[in-house]
Formats: C-alpha cells, structure tokens, sequence
C-alpha cells in the first residue's frame, strides 16, 4: 500500500496527465504549423493568428455540436450551454468543423491563401489528434493501484493517426497541388473512422450520438473526394473513357481466357504465383512503409532541433 499523501499526489497526477497531455500536445501542433508556415515565407503574425481564431472556433462549435447532438442532457437550456464547468461536454467533430470554418472565414477576411494554410495545417492537426488519443488511452488504463492497457478503440486511433502523420511528413517532401494533404485528410481520416465506427458496432447502424458522427464522416469524406478531383485538375470526360476503355479490356481479356487454350494455361500461372506475389508484395509495403515512418521520424526530431 502507498502512504496516504503519496497516493493523493499519484490520484491528482493521474487525473491531470491526460488533460495537460492534450495542452501541451495543442502547443506543440501549434508551433509545428508556425514553423511550417515560416518554411514558406507566410509572416509570424498572420499564422498566429489563424491559429488562435481557429482554436477559438474550435472550442465554440465543440460545444454548439454537443449542445444539438446531445439535447436530452442539455434539455434545449442554454444555461447549461454556457456553464461549462457544471455541464461538461464538448464534440470533437464540432471542434474540427470549427477548426475549419473559424480558419476560412478569417483567412478569407485577410485575403490570404487558404488552400496553402489548409495543407500546412494537416500535419500539425494530425499531430494534435495523435497527442489526443494517447491522452484518452493513457486516462482510461492508467490507475494507481492497477495499471492496465486495453486495446480499445483509443489506441487504433493513436495508431492510425501515428502512421498518417509520417506517410504526410514523407509526401511532402515532393510538391503536390494546392489542397493535397488537406484533402488526403479528410479523405482517409474519414475512411477509416467509418470503418472503425462499423468494426465496433459489430455492423449495427450507429445511432444516437455515433449515428450524428457517422453522417459527418460520410459528409466529410464526399467533401474530400470532391474537391482532391477538383483541385487536381482531373478532366472528368478523360476519365470516364479510360474507365470504359479498361472496362471493356477486361471484358475482351475474359473472353479470350474462356476461349483460348493459351490464354487460359497463362492465366492458370498467374493464379498459381499469387500467393508468392502478395507475399512479396506485403514485403515491399512493409518495407517502404518503415522506411517512411523512420524517415519522418528523423525530419519530425529534426523539427525540435532547429533543423531545416
């Protein structure tokens, strides 16, 4: 048993860690997408600003969102609405539409660009988001009599936020249009929470609260698609006759596969080598991806040494 005051101390330090792990996670986002935006020339004060007006947005559409999803708490009573500190609850997909929209408005105001704010804000985003789940998974496992670390759906997030935030860091050693990482964000951010939310949900249809996030996700991730189409300049008719063209390739390749004793003795290679091809293949992927995440590992250190 510990002493009473040493287990006091250890109570009160275990409660806060999660919280002031998110703070200093938020700073530390905050100065990545300052120095980011330093990298590209935009002035000091304009990416402080943005940063500050979007976090204030972020926390006032957190609360509107957990205010209209969750009304039977509230009971529709804006007194509750305002005294956060005895009606607690924020909405973390509020806070990134918040984030967004407070960002837009006032880079819009400035007249600046915001599709280059949009892609050096993802990785500092992503960042925080990583930072965030740790928070939750370490405040969920970790007690003082009993330390237990459950994989729940805290640490996949951690995870998958970890892997995204490298495989941004390593593309953008190569130029991509205006709004690509924006873009790749929202895409597979929301691709994997939908598919995240289903696995849990066993295939139910999410409702209530989750049933409001899985409609966001689904919005978010048509929003993503769209605009990467838009914004890499895709002409929508080359496409289409490329799709059609492979379609009826494939259409042809059958039929001569049915139809011919040579084509179908090679296709018959082909399937008998696909297990030792998707084993190389899964090799290659692994490899690739480790070196990735190493790599960004390194420009991520870097950062908080000073380096270029």
């Amino acid at each position: 048993m510990f002493p009473a005051n040493f287990s006091t101390v250890m109570n009160v330090f275990l409660v806060w860690l999660a919280p002031a792990l998110f703070l200093l996670g938020i700073f530390l986002g905050i100065f990545l997408f300052w120095r980011a935006g330093r990298h590209e020339l935009i002035e000091t004060e304009k990416l402080l600003d943005t940063a500050v007006v979007s976090l204030l947005g972020a926390i006032l559409f957190s609360r509107i969102f957990d205010f209209l999803i969750r009304s039977q708490f509230y009971q529709w009573s804006f007194k509750k609405l305002i005294f956060v500190n005895a009606y607690w609850g924020f909405d973390y997909y509020g806070a990134l539409f918040g984030l967004a929209v407070s960002g837009l408005i006032y880079l819009a105001l400035k007249r600046a660009n915001f599709l280059q704010i949009f892609d050096l804000a993802a990785a500092p985003v992503v960042f925080v988001q990583i930072v965030y789940y740790l928070s939750k998974f370490l405040g969920a496992n970790l007690m003082l009599k009993q330390v237990s670390f459950n994989l729940n759906k805290d640490f996949f997030y951690f995870i998958f936020y970890f892997l995204i935030y490298f495989v941004i860091v390593r593309l953008s050693a190569k130029r991509r249009h205006a709004g690509f990482f924006g873009c790749f964000y929202l895409v597979f951010v929301a691709v994997f929470n939908l598919t995240l939310r289903f696995s849990f949900s066993l295939g139910r249809i999410p409702s209530g609260k989750e049933g409001w996030h899985a409609v966001f996700e689904a919005a978010v991730l048509i929003l993503g698609l769209f605009l990467w189409y838009f914004l890499a300049r895709r002409k929508l008719k080359e496409d289409v006759k490329s799709l059609v063209a492979f379609f009826l390739l494939s259409i042809f390749r059958t039929k001569r596969i049915l139809t011919s004793q040579e084509e179908a003795g090679k296709f018959a290679k082909t399937v008998l080598f696909v297990p030792l091809n998707l084993v190389r293949s899964f090799y290659l992927a692994v490899r690739f991806a480790v070196l990735e995440i190493y790599l960004g590992f390194v420009e991520f250190v870097n950062v908080f040494k000073g380096k270029k």
